[in-house]
């Protein structure tokens, strides 16, 4: 498996320049004819600190989202994930701030501007008839048979087809949402990310160095590297803060072994997957200090930790 991880640089500049239509110094494109930039500026917030696969934050419905006390919100993912492999899955109070904003404006205006087309299209999509989020189970009809399931256990074909009527206007289900109310398919959202290294490479001056293309993966990967990072050195200072003499229980052991932490975290199958990831750690005392800080920290979440520790190009970040 081959990691590209990008630099904090390179992030904020796919996210702002290539997905969202700014400019290097911050300001807005005349000429960008993005349809949607906050919907794909969220969608690099959500990828990259979560670390969920393409086919899973693009299948995720807004009825999934379970709030954490001030906190941001989990989402478990079953019928979406790889294999099947169930998992529950953290989403960072910053990037909830992010998903609200998209809900609120684009998403919004694109489910309104859809009406028409939705309405036209019922007779083929997945009916919603009740939704009882606080246990997680939704009951709809597609095609004349009746489901009712846990929201984690929708087929990952019937997601983006599930919408519901209230006050005569049809909803979906579905978190992201394309110009016909529906969520993007896969190929699209590939097509959206060329679309973004397309404009990043035709930038020229401002941007920093950036791989051939970045793609969903990457994002992920760089979400592995930088908890893997922040991960090590929490167990050091658990390990080092330690009260008493020994090498600490199996349970301990276990509970702080950021290879297993991050292999949950991840969804791989097997430990041999997430060590991969161990070549692209830097170590440096710096990194270390900043880390021991900013866990310390109690005022800041872990989606700004996170972004906090990938690296700059002053860190020695990967190139291409």
């Amino acid at each position: 498996m081959q990691v590209r991880a990008l630099t904090r640089g390179q992030w904020e500049a796919f996210r702002d320049v290539g997905m969202g239509g700014r400019l290097p110094g911050g300001g807005f494109d005349a000429s960008f004819r993005g349809r949607f930039p906050t919907r794909d500026m969220m969608v690099a917030d959500l990828a990259v600190t979560t670390g969920m696969r393409i086919q899973e934050w693009r299948s995720v419905l807004e009825p999934e989202f379970q709030p954490v006390a001030g906190r941001g919100a989990t989402l478990v993912l079953h019928a979406a994930a790889k294999n099947g492999r169930r998992r529950t899955v953290y989403v960072p109070g910053s990037t909830m701030a992010s998903i609200e904003m998209y809900r609120r404006t684009e998403r919004r205006r694109a489910v309104m501007h859809a009406q028409e087309g939705l309405r036209r299209r019922w007779p083929g999509l997945a009916q919603v008839s009740d939704i009882d989020p606080a246990r997680g189970r939704i009951t709809y009809v597609l095609e004349g048979t009746r489901y009712r399931c846990g929201l984690a256990e929708v087929p990952l074909a019937h997601r983006g087809l599930l919408v519901r009527e209230e006050d005569g206007v049809i909803e979906p289900l579905s978190l992201l949402v394309g110009p016909g109310g529906l969520a993007p398919s896969q190929r699209a959202w590939h097509e959206t990310f060329a679309r973004a290294n397309q404009r990043l490479h035709a930038m020229g001056e401002g941007i920093p160095m950036m791989p051939p293309a970045v793609t969903p993966h990457d994002l992920r990967h760089t979400f592995a590297v930088v908890v893997l990072r922040s991960l090590q050195l929490r167990a050091a200072g658990l390990e080092a803060g330690r009260s008493g003499a020994g090498e600490g229980t199996l349970s301990e052991h276990v509970v702080f072994n950021p290879l297993l932490t991050l292999q949950r975290l991840m969804g791989h199958a097997s430990p041999s997957t997430t060590m991969v990831y161990l070549r692209y750690i830097d170590d440096s005392a710096e990194l270390v200090q900043r880390a021991f800080e900013s866990w310390s920290d109690q005022n800041r979440d872990f989606a700004s930790f996170v972004l906090e520790q990938m690296p700059g190009p002053e860190a020695g970040g990967r190139r291409w």
